[in-house]
C-alpha cells in the first residue's frame, strides 16, 4: 500500500514535485525536501486543487489509492495521510516509511479522525433532539 500511496502522491502533484528515488542518499533527500517545490507541495496537501470538483490534493491522492466506491477503514486513510506528510515534511530527513518515522503523524491523524467523528455524532444527535421536540 505504501508504494501505491507514493505513486498516487507523485501523480497528483505531477510536475510540481520533482521525483526522488527511494534509495537516495541522506544529503540528496535533505536537498529535495528543501526545494521550494517540495515545500510548496507539503504546505498545500490539504488545499483545494484545480482538478474537477476541486478536491484537496490529499483527497485526490486518496481517490487514486482507493476507488470512489470503496470505503477504506479510517486507520488506512490515516496511514495514507501520514505517509504523504512524512515524505514531504521538510523537518523530517527521511522518505522511507518506518514505524519510528510514521508513529507520531499517524497518532495525530487517528486522533483527528476520532475528533471529527465525535463532532459529527454530536451534530447528528442535536438534530435528532430538535426533530423529536418539533414532533411534540
Amino acid at each position: 500500500m505504501c508504494t501505491k500511496i507514493k505513486t498516487a502522491m507523485f501523480d497528483v502533484f505531477g510536475n510540481q514535485l520533482r521525483p526522488i528515488k527511494s534509495n537516495a542518499k541522506s544529503q540528496e533527500i535533505l536537498n529535495w525536501k528543501r526545494l521550494p517545490s517540495t515545500k510548496s507541495c507539503y504546505k498545500k496537501i490539504f488545499d483545494k486543487s484545480d482538478f474537477p470538483g476541486n478536491p484537496t490534493y490529499m483527497e485526490a491522492i486518496l481517490e487514486k489509492v482507493w476507488s470512489p466506491t470503496s470505503k477504506p477503514p479510517e486507520q488506512h486513510v490515516a496511514w495514507a495521510i501520514s505517509i504523504v506528510q512524512t515524505i514531504l515534511d521538510p523537518t523530517n530527513g527521511s522518505i522511507k516509511i518506518s514505524e519510528d518515522v510514521i508513529k507520531y503523524p499517524l497518532s495525530i491523524n487517528i486522533v483527528s479522525f476520532v475528533t471529527s467523528l465525535v463532532k459529527i455524532f454530536r451534530k447528528f444527535t442535536k438534530n435528532l433532539i430538535k426533530i423529536g421536540k418539533n414532533k411534540k
